[in-house]
């Protein structure tokens, strides 16, 4: 991520100012584009982007960056060949990787997403969002025991974040499934009706597994 946080705006308002100071620097037109995209202005993300491979045709994160944007459009297969494009000139930037997982998954092509996903988490292990994907994937492809480590590795990572992610909560329901009715399941189904919507379908399910697992819910 270039910036997080409210500092988004002034850092774009302050890289649209290079831009016009000198319109002709590749790199500037990246980094607006690249805040711009975060910021999701879809047509200045567009117009810088495009701008900075006009000027610069072998500038990988401007590919990166486009590829992102066409992934969030809906443009899979174009996309991919901006990610497949930027690693090759960058294979640094791993962060390309997810993007393509998504993109992969967006085509209904999901064992080149788990692939992608492997690569991702590879290369920045400490990442527990891309842990709990890659997980969540691994699990609705039925291969359990690697979704199990994957998912078990994004709650331990995450273990001490206040608050806990906002995807915490499936991460439990996943993980609970995948360990089915043993008592180490048990803590997964308290987690996730502690966390989890009120509204989940999945609710009467949890609570029906800790009682026969011999730990009544004593929640609502």
């Amino acid at each position: 991520m270039l910036i997080e946080g409210t500092r988004l705006a002034e850092a774009l308002r302050l890289l649209e100012r290079a831009v016009e100071l000198d319109a002709n620097r590749a790199e500037y037109q990246l980094y607006a584009g690249w805040a711009a995209n975060e910021a999701g202005n879809v047509p200045k993300a567009e117009h810088a982007l495009a701008e900075a491979l006009r000027l610069d045709q072998g500038l990988a994160d401007a590919y990166w960056q486009r590829g992102v944007l066409r992934q969030r459009q809906g443009a899979a297969k174009d996309a991919i060949s901006d990610l497949t494009k930027a690693l090759e000139l960058r294979p640094s930037r791993y962060e390309a990787h997810a993007a393509l997982a998504d993109a992969y998954y967006d085509l209904g092509k999901e064992q080149q997403a788990l692939g992608e996903w492997q690569l991702a988490i590879q290369a920045q292990p400490d990442n527990g969002t891309w842990h709990f994907r890659y997980g969540k994937l691994l699990s609705a492809n039925h291969q359990l025991d690697t979704a199990r480590e994957q998912l078990s590795k994004a709650l331990d990572l995450t273990a001490s974040d206040d608050p806990a992610p906002r995807w915490a909560w499936e991460a439990h329901n996943l993980l609970a499934h995948a360990i089915g009715l043993k008592p180490e399941a048990i803590k997964h189904w308290e987690e996730f009706l502690r966390l989890g919507p009120r509204d989940s379908p999945y609710r009467a399910e949890a609570k029906a597994s800790l009682e026969k697992l011999g730990k009544p819910w004593a929640g609502d």
